[in-house]
């Protein structure tokens, strides 16, 4: 049975979901319909820096093997990133534990694993219960 405090908890997260989720709603249509949103004068000028950066047309759609391309050199990145920040988390703020940075092979492993399933993931705090 659920107690009081606890029903509490999930009817707050569950309000808070709700009202944030209506508040935002309009927006995020004006956004996706093309429509002028109040954000635009502030955004617009820093959305076309990252197109002109970038090397991107706004106007031309993607098909899909630029998409495909596009993904792959995403997760590579991100993947790249996260070894190097399992190798040396040692050196990095907000490590109360002390945990020592990972060898290469213990990190591309860790990486890999959360890229595909993360079931078989070394880093896991939780018990494994076979059936």
């Amino acid at each position: 049975m659920i107690d009081v405090a606890s029903a509490f908890s999930v009817a707050a997260v569950l309000g808070a979901a709700l009202l944030s989720g209506s508040l935002i709603a309009p927006y995020l249509v004006r956004v996706y319909t093309g429509k002028h949103t109040f954000l635009d004068r502030l955004l617009d000028p820093v959305e076309k820096r990252v197109y002109r950066i970038l090397g991107t047309e706004p106007a031309v759609n993607m098909g899909w093997k630029q998409y495909f391309f596009a993904a792959l050199i995403l997760n590579a990145v991100q993947m790249a990133i996260a070894i190097v920040i399992l190798m040396y988390q040692n050196l990095l703020p907000l490590n109360p534990q002390g945990f020592p940075g990972m060898s290469w092979d213990l990190a591309f492993n860790t990486v890999v694993s959360f890229a595909t399933t993360p079931t078989c993931s070394t880093t896991l705090a939780r018990p494994r219960y076979h059936t």
